[in-house]
């Protein structure tokens, strides 16, 4: 990393579920309507693409729960909370900033307003900072550059009734 780059502070943001699509992952970045959905995505303040970007293996459970009318009533995506190394949930890591980062899960949370320390989700593996689907980050340990890995899910881990995924 250069000098500039090396001011700004950094994350790894893994994705999984629809985000595997790096088409419909950059509507989170810089604005628009991923296809098959209805709502355009702000996108976030600095739009800058992912410095890097890689596939990446979480060793949590990946399950459908919940129903959406986006995904035509049907499950959507989340990622368990317990690491266990018999899963292998197949995802995108993207090098982001911080700020980009925060801003994806904002637009994740429909917009909401919300205040964390990712050193507080870093020692305890977790930290739910509002009680919705995608409210709880989740922190799967750093790279070999020291730089951090997060993803985010729901804090109701697997006590919910599974529903199918639908085709899209």
């Amino acid at each position: 990393m250069n000098t500039k780059t090396k001011k700004r502070k950094y994350v790894r943001y893994v994705s999984y579920g629809s985000n595997l699509s790096r088409d419909r992952f950059l509507c989170y970045i810089k604005g628009g309507q991923p296809k098959g959905s209805e709502k355009i995505e702000v996108g976030c303040l600095d739009k800058s693409l992912p410095i890097k970007e890689e596939t990446y293996i979480i060793n949590h459970p990946l399950y459908f729960a919940k129903e959406s009318i986006r995904w035509q009533d049907q499950g959507v995506a989340f990622i368990g909370l317990t690491k266990d190394e018999k899963y292998k949930t197949y995802s995108r890591k993207y090098l982001i900033t911080l700020e980009q980062f925060l801003d994806v899960v904002k637009q994740e949370n429909n917009g909401a307003t919300f205040s964390i320390k990712l050193e507080e989700v870093m020692q305890s593996g977790s930290k739910t900072f509002r009680e919705s689907w995608y409210g709880t980050i989740l922190y799967l340990g750093g790279d070999d550059e020291g730089i951090p890995i997060f993803t985010f899910t729901s804090g109701w881990d697997l006590d919910v009734p599974f529903n199918k995924p639908s085709k899209e």
